[in-house]
């Protein structure tokens, strides 16, 4: 007997098991389907809020901080202070459209 045939006559059989795995199946691929649109929206939405509200960057002073044989921590950082010059050079290099001279210590 050919396989196609024997399934045929089983699901013939097995009406109720084969219409509960089917309506199995079609359950999850909706939910499926529904959870790749969500990730494909979010996704979007996501990009759309990230140009709506533009870009930063932090100008810092780097600093270092070296931890000896006994366990104590050393910090240095390099005296080096931006300019309103400087801030000016960078704004005119592109779409700048504000700056905030704030000052974070650790």
């Amino acid at each position: 007997m050919d396989c196609k045939k024997r399934a045929g006559l089983y699901l013939l059989r097995k009406k109720g098991k084969a219409i509960s795995i089917l309506l199995l199946i079609m359950v999850v691929s909706t939910f499926l389907i529904s959870c790749f649109s969500l990730l494909a929206a979010s996704e979007k939405l996501a990009s759309d809020i990230r140009e709506a509200l533009g870009a930063a960057f932090y100008l810092r002073a780097s600093t270092g901080v070296v931890s000896d044989e006994n366990g104590e921590m050393t910090v240095t950082e390099n005296h080096i202070r931006i300019t309103d010059n400087e801030i000016k050079r960078i704004q005119n290099c592109g779409n700048i459209a504000y700056y905030n001279p704030m000052n974070d210590s650790y």
